[in-house]
């Protein structure tokens, strides 16, 4: 990522704590629901900022990293049990073709330069017959905006921020339509459940996010 909001430690005093923090759990919990009672050998998680999801992961698993690519605020991380934490491009993911059997990308695919290159390492370093959840905002819906001018731009401007919509255009390069047709034509050979949320029965205009639930063809060569 890029910009001083993020580096400066801001994005976490902004959606870690209070009212936003709540949403961010509910919208990890959700991210986990199918994998109840399930074990992974190995799980990869893209862009794990702070560390939220870790806590709310439903699965078992054998090793767990954690990965970013500023390593500072996983720290906290060291130490627990099978968890690793890395410092990973999305766009160069350096691990082997084929390495994990469960794959969860965060709030990432929204700020980085090259999509189209992230979703295919994305796919490379997947096990046939395994599981990638993708989290991607509505980005620029209608609801996605008014909800952001009730929260996260009056939360920025009372931390200081005069103009937080320089460092939101500046972070978010990526809209929703491109990114959701990226994710079909590469899993295009896959099964692809989709769900947006709070409202799974109208438009991504009118929601906040969807939630991916890629299982891969089993039978298949990435």
């Amino acid at each position: 990522m890029s910009g001083d909001i993020y580096l400066s430690g801001q994005y976490q005093k902004v959606m870690g704590t209070g009212m936003i923090s709540i949403m961010w759990k509910i919208i990890h919990s959700i991210m986990e629901r199918p994998f109840r009672k399930m074990r992974f050998a190995r799980i990869i998680e893209l862009g794990a900022g702070n560390g939220e999801h870790l806590p709310l992961v439903r699965s078992g698993y054998e090793t767990y990293y954690a990965t970013d690519l500023r390593l500072a605020p996983l720290k906290k991380l060291t130490g627990i049990p099978n968890v690793q934490i890395a410092k990973i491009d999305i766009e160069k993911i350096n691990f082997p073709d084929k390495h994990f059997d469960r794959t969860i990308v965060s709030c990432v695919l929204a700020h980085v330069a090259n999509p189209i290159r992230a979703i295919s390492e994305i796919h490379r370093v997947a096990e046939p017959g395994g599981f990638i959840t993708i989290y991607l905002p509505c980005e620029p819906g209608i609801l996605l905006r008014f909800t952001r001018k009730l929260t996260t731009i009056p939360k920025n401007k009372k931390l200081g921020i005069d103009d937080p919509y320089i460092h939101h255009f500046q972070e978010h390069r990526n809209y929703y339509s491109s990114l959701n047709h990226y994710i079909k034509a590469e899993f295009k050979q896959d099964k692809i459940k989709t769900t947006y949320y709070p409202f799974p029965f109208l438009s991504w205009n009118f929601n906040l996010f969807k939630i991916y639930q890629i299982k891969l063809n089993s039978t298949k060569e990435n």
